[in-house]
């Protein structure tokens, strides 16, 4: 595993709500997901 990199953002709260709640379902973490889609968009 990579070195991992603490940071913030700013994102609507609403967004926010539905990410926790996908992740949670998923059973991952917001942070996992959020980079799961960084590096799709990255690859295309």
């Amino acid at each position: 595993m990579s070195e991992r990199f603490v940071t913030s953002l700013r994102i609507d709260k609403n967004l926010w709500k539905e990410a926790k709640k996908y992740s949670i379902e998923k059973e991952t973490t917001v942070g996992e997901l959020i980079e799961k889609l960084i590096k799709k968009e990255l690859n295309k």
